[in-house]
């Protein structure tokens, strides 16, 4: 029944989500894997919502991913290096610059506040301002919800 109500792709999700919360070492934070879902609901959202659509599966993974790197203590390429991902993803998460960059840039400014680097990313993106602000209250209210309900 959940896979009917849900999908497919949300099931796989949220599945993938459960797994980055327990695979995260002891010892470790538990906002890293928290941003990690922030990241990959506030990327997945955004795309949904404007030309991204059909790239949303991907740019949720480059948000999830895109912490592992802190979450195991390795380089990223270590880390991905047997994951069987989208090439264009990987190459964004290992550092190299392609049309998923920008994204990971844009999250990193919103996250460290430093406004004047969101907007040149939101306007690279061709994305709206308010959308960007109203998609990251919902995502971060979204995933608080998650992880209370995960523990």
């Amino acid at each position: 029944h959940a896979l009917t109500y849900m999908g497919s792709n949300q099931l796989r999700n949220l599945l993938q989500l459960f797994l980055l919360r327990d695979l995260t070492p002891q010892g470790k934070t538990s906002a890293l894997p928290f941003y990690s879902a922030l990241r990959a609901k506030f990327f997945e959202a955004l795309a949904k919502h404007n030309a991204y659509a059909p790239h949303a599966e991907h740019l949720f993974l480059l948000g999830l991913l895109s912490l592992l790197e802190a979450i195991f203590d390795q380089p990223m390429s270590a880390v991905l290096a047997h994951l069987p991902l989208n090439p264009e993803v990987k190459a964004a998460l290992v550092g190299e610059t392609n049309h998923y960059t920008p994204w990971l840039e844009l999250i990193q400014a919103y996250e460290q506040a430093h406004w004047e680097h969101v907007d040149h990313y939101v306007d690279l993106l061709k994305l709206s301002p308010a959308e960007v602000a109203v998609t990251y209250a919902q995502t971060m209210q979204w995933t608080r919800d998650f992880f209370e309900f995960a523990v």
